[in-house]
């Protein structure tokens, strides 16, 4: 009986273990960067929301194939990159920007998945609000991964304060901590553009504008959608 009642609670809520697999990612890894295992435990907890996210859309069949198939590439995007990180430098270079790729494309379709179960009709539940959560998130996410993908594979696109110490120097191709580009993610998403990290090439700029944007408008439309499914839920009753 206690078992039937924690599966059913699991499924009622099934975008609360994302939320806060999401949680623990920016907060926890900026906590463990002065650690001698930083890369380590940023791969442990990008494969924690990985195996949520695929989690979270499981009910959904076709669209969990999809999640499922897209998940296990960015896990081995992930692994890949952190195995060849001894081998010759284009190896790891070209490793690495697979796994920016295969998991900011994992991302977006789990975004749409989510955008598209909690905007449809129907009650305005508690899974609902974690799952817009989850949404804002993981836009703040997938950015985040971009400006990564972005400052690796063009050093100096963003101007960076001397105090955020790189996340490596691989044969040269030093690059900086993702907690940093997760930080200027969520700053530029909820438009406070504090300053100390800052895009300075034209695609940096362009994708940093559009988050600003994306993250209003996101806002604006979850909020009408969501007291409209509310009204309209309240007076059917």
């Amino acid at each position: 009986m206690d078992r039937a009642w924690l599966l059913h609670l699991m499924r009622e809520n099934k975008y609360l273990l994302l939320l806060l697999s999401l949680l623990l990612l920016a907060v926890v890894d900026p906590l463990v960067e002065r650690t001698s295992l930083p890369i380590l435990i940023l791969n442990l907890l990008l494969c924690v929301v990985v195996a949520a996210a695929v989690y979270a859309l499981s009910q959904q069949r076709r669209p969990f194939l999809g999640t499922l198939v897209l998940g296990g590439m960015a896990l081995g995007g992930i692994w890949a990159s952190y195995f060849t990180e001894g081998a010759a430098a284009d190896i790891h270079y070209y490793a690495v920007v697979i796994r920016f790729l295969a998991y900011v494309t994992f991302l977006i379709l789990v975004v749409v998945l989510i955008l598209r179960d909690v905007l449809q009709n129907g009650e305005v539940t508690a899974n609902r609000l974690y799952g817009s959560i989850c949404v804002y998130l993981l836009l703040g996410v997938v950015w985040a991964t971009v400006y990564a993908l972005i400052a690796f594979s063009q050093p100096g696109s963003f101007t960076i304060a001397q105090s955020y110490l790189p996340l490596e120097d691989h044969a040269g191709l030093g690059y900086h901590r993702f907690s940093i580009f997760l930080y200027h993610s969520y700053v530029t998403l909820t438009t406070l553009g504090y300053g100390d990290v800052s895009p300075v090439s034209e695609v940096a700029r362009t994708f940093s504008w559009l988050e600003a944007v994306v993250g209003q408008l996101y806002l604006a439309v979850l909020i009408a959608r969501l007291v409209g499914l509310y009204i309209i839920h309240h007076e059917r009753q």
